[in-house]
């Protein structure tokens, strides 16, 4: 090895140069990158920032919780006296016949259906036809005690929803996936504000980036309403209550994408109105518009100018910026994800 460098040594060095040289003009030139592209990536890194929070708290939201619900009843395991003859008043009343008794008796003894078959001698789907009937019998009788002590509640989940402490948990989906929407949406005010930079206006990329930014937050609309539909109404949903949480997911993002834009005008860019008219009329200029085509269209911008210091007209453009995307987005969200019934495969 030592004779190898001793005789190529003018070869190790220069190519040791040359490597170093373009180690250094790689570093140089990504550099530039950053530094010319540098409103771009931090804006870029702030909605990944959101983005991220947002698909975090969408796994959290989405993750099933367990909750245990501690219910006093009167269960019977015990199997009856030998020779023990229920009263037929009372069975009768219940609407359980006595083959179907019979069946409740074998399977408190805990027998399978195949094994309380066999003891019938009947077929196994006469005892599956029993045990269905049983259920539903048991659970009527169940449904009235509940509504005789709860007046309203007609099933046993009802019951549990009714004296359940949680809050109503489509409004806390709605809630989380509008707020994780409205910030997402709102990262390049945000992203400016952050870094100092709340006045240097690009009107020529702008837009594509706000809307571009509405999209990824709007796609939290197919998220609300897809948890709202599986996990808290049983796997269907409407048409009309789909486009609902949509709605109220595109209220929420859009009041918050409002008054982040409030506090940008307000406090950093007052001056707003007066440069997007230059950036119109420098547009129309550059695309040699006629001069009577310039004239009409400052006397437009004048007016918007003197409509934009009113804040009730900054209010209703800027809702005007983000609500029909929202309002797109919700009608796709329901005709997507609408369920009326769940189909079982057997």
């Amino acid at each position: 090895m030592r004779n190898f460098f001793s005789k190529n040594k003018l070869v190790v060095l220069y190519g040791s140069s040359l490597a170093g040289i373009l180690l250094l003009l790689k570093w140089l030139e990504y550099r530039f990158v950053i530094i010319d592209h540098a409103f771009e990536l931090y804006i870029g890194a702030i909605a990944l920032l959101f983005t991220g929070l947002g698909i975090w708290v969408t796994l959290k939201l989405a993750k099933p919780k367990i909750q245990t619900v501690v219910v006093e009843k009167e269960v019977y395991l015990t199997q009856p006296a030998a020779g023990f003859i229920p009263d037929e008043n009372t069975l009768s009343k219940t609407g359980i016949s006595k083959r179907e008794w019979e069946v409740l008796v074998l399977m408190s003894e805990g027998l399978s259906n195949q094994e309380i078959a066999e003891r019938l001698f009947v077929s196994l789907n006469t005892i599956k036809t029993h045990s269905s009937n049983l259920f539903e019998k048991l659970e009527a009788i169940k449904s009235k005690i509940t509504r005789k002590y709860e007046p309203g509640l007609n099933t046993e989940a009802e019951f549990y929803a009714h004296h359940s402490p949680k809050l109503k948990p489509m409004k806390k989906t709605v809630l989380i996936c509008g707020l994780i929407a409205g910030l997402i949406s709102t990262s390049l005010y945000i992203g400016l504000i952050l870094l100092g930079k709340a006045g240097d206006i690009d009107f020529k990329n702008g837009m594509l980036y706000g809307y571009t930014l509405m999209l990824l937050g709007f796609a939290f609309i197919f998220v609300g309403t897809k948890i709202t539909r599986d996990k808290h109404n049983g796997g269907t949903i409407t048409f009309g209550k789909a486009f609902l949480v949509g709605l109220y997911i595109t209220l929420i993002a859009s009041t918050i994408y409002v008054l982040v834009w409030l506090i940008d005008y307000y406090c950093f860019i007052p001056d707003f109105a007066e440069k997007y008219n230059v950036h119109i009329l420098a547009q129309l200029k550059a695309s040699g518009a006629s001069q009577s085509e310039i004239a009409r269209q400052t006397v437009k911008m004048s007016e918007f100018s003197k409509m934009y210091q009113n804040p009730f007209f900054v209010i209703l453009f800027t809702y005007m910026e983000i609500l029909p995307v929202g309002l797109v987005i919700s009608l796709i969200s329901a005709l997507v994800f609408k369920r009326k019934s769940i189909v079982h495969s057997r």
